[in-house]
């Protein structure tokens, strides 16, 4: 089937994609045609809701928090595909989550319009002792470690998932299934992926890989147009290409412009930041937590950024296991500067537009566990390893640093007042400035430079050795060379060489001779 052009609206955060949209839906409108638009979440969004009352135009909202939902117990699913099949209402709006959710043939004749990449998956860890894991492990088995239903228990296991799902919603509909039991089994069951390793000690691993896809919507939509500030190089524009699809302008483009006041860019890290660097201490050994001591790089960025800044409210991005907060952070707050810490998916959040500084906190590369995940993908769709890691640095580093420090004044388009941006590293500072920042001064005199560690002075904890060898024999286990191994532990793991050698030909020697390829293989 031959596939359909994706109009992009390539502009960038806060140029007036919004607006646009607002201008063009009237037309459609006028001319017969229905309209439905996906948001990443609808509370994140109001922005729009409010710019489209101000156009009197009146969308039809269809989420979780619906009076007909709520108390008729019945799902968004449900009532979209009843408004989607009735064609009565000339303006939907719905999550990326409900229009996944949503039968293809429904969309026949809409006009799409997609708000921000949609994503393409969705990976999950979960760490359980081995006792914690045995109900699931009577209820599945492994084949490639993977995990499926064991034959008999799919109708008792569907049910179960099913009393869960009900649960949520209705508190006399008690389930005894875990959140992670929900998770794991309601994965297998959706035709996705559970991988499950086993460590020393009795800890269990599993991860999920959740396919998130909107492609057949967007096959079988009248058209549909992406609004994003990039889409290429990411993961959605890599399955996009794989499966065919091109890119051409959306009417709903705006009109090229850029941003007006001065930008200062200032990288924290000389080198590439990654989650271990920023948890060691000064002398360069590792840390795995930020323990809140003040004793570790991460700290020291902190400080450096809030005491150069100039008095001005201060926004501080970061994921989860940086920290910091009102209770847990360093002293190094000015007088008259207001932090404010925001998570590090902020997308659609636009109440911050009095900030005019903002301090990066998070990595965007994969870990460990996501590169076992991306590894199982990429041989699912044929795609090598080495680029579904550089798309996802692209989406979860670069996309999602852009999107961050945009929550600024910055947004606010004819401001002239300066902003200060202190970002990871250099490579973070060059895609603003190769993209939207253009005019932005760059500025390198508070990078700061880790410190080597020394070879065999610090030791890995054996927790992350325990994921380091598991990662090496599930890369001899799946063909990898020895060498890409090698190079792969020390970046994720910040070994020397010597030890990555060493760790990689103790696994390569432990490992089994495969047989023979022969009847061997049906001897399961």
């Amino acid at each position: 089937m031959t596939k359909k052009i994706i109009y992009t609206a390539i502009a960038a955060p806060g140029a007036g994609k919004t607006q646009a949209v607002v201008n063009k839906i009237p037309d459609y409108i006028n001319n017969g045609f229905k309209v439905v638009m996906a948001l990443p979440t609808l509370k994140l969004n109001d922005d729009i809701l409010k710019t489209m009352k101000k156009a009197n135009l009146t969308p039809l909202i269809i989420n979780s928090d619906q009076d007909e939902i709520k108390h008729n117990k019945t799902s968004v699913t449900r009532v979209l595909a009843q408004v989607l099949r009735s064609k009565a209402h000339p303006l939907i709006i719905v999550t990326h989550d409900a229009l996944r959710r949503t039968d293809p043939i429904l969309l026949k004749g809409y006009i799409l319009i997609i708000d921000e990449i949609p994503e393409f998956m969705d990976i999950n860890h979960f760490t359980l002792k081995s006792k914690e894991a045995e109900t699931i492990f009577a209820t599945t088995e492994a084949f490639n470690n993977q995990l499926r239903i064991k034959d008999g228990l799919l109708t008792e296991i569907t049910a179960r998932v099913k009393t869960y799902k009900s649960s949520m919603s209705n508190k006399d509909n008690a389930s005894t299934l875990s959140a992670i039991e929900h998770k794991i089994y309601d994965t297998i069951l959706t035709g996705n992926i559970v991988l499950v390793e086993t460590e020393k000690g009795g800890i269990i691993n599993f991860h999920t890989i959740v396919e998130k896809s909107v492609f057949a919507q967007i096959d079988r939509a009248r058209e549909t147009h992406i609004l994003a500030a990039n889409i290429d190089g990411g993961l959605f524009d890599l399955f996009a290409k794989k499966l065919g699809y091109k890119y051409t302008r959306s009417k709903l483009t705006p009109e090229p412009s850029k941003y007006n006041c001065p930008i200062y860019i200032y990288p924290m890290l000389n080198g590439s930041w990654s989650k271990s660097k920023v948890l060691a201490n000064e002398e360069g050994n590792l840390g795995y937590t930020h323990d809140g001591q003040n004793n570790q790089i991460i700290d020291r960025v902190f400080e450096t950024a809030i005491q150069h800044s100039p008095n001005e409210n201060f926004l501080v991005i970061q994921n989860s296991w940086s920290k910091f907060s009102e209770k847990y952070q360093p002293q190094a707050q000015k007088a008259n500067t207001k932090i404010k810490f925001v998570p590090m998916d902020c997308r659609g959040l636009n109440c911050y537009q009095d900030s005019t500084a903002a301090l990066l906190l998070f990595s965007g590369k994969p870990s460990p566990n996501d590169t076992t995940c991306l590894k199982v993908v990429g041989d699912r769709y044929d795609i090598n390893l080495t680029e579904l890691i550089k798309a996802w640095i692209v989406k979860n580093k670069h996309e999602a640093s852009l999107q961050a420090v945009t929550r600024t004044a910055i947004r606010t388009w004819g401001n002239t007042k300066p902003v200060y941006f202190y970002v990871q590293d250099a490579e973070v500072a060059n895609y603003f400035k190769q993209t939207y920042m253009t005019d932005a001064i760059i500025d390198h005199r508070l990078a700061l430079t880790i410190s080597a560690q020394p070879d065999g002075r610090s030791k890995t904890p054996p927790d992350e050795k325990t994921k380091a060898i598991n990662f090496i024999k599930h890369g001899f286990n799946n063909g990898f060379k020895q060498a890409d191994i090698n190079k792969a532990v020390m970046e994720l793991w910040k070994v020397a060489e010597r030890t990555a050698r060493t760790w990689t030909k103790s696994v390569r020697e432990s490992l089994p001779v495969k047989p023979v390829e022969g009847l061997e293989q049906f001897f399961v």
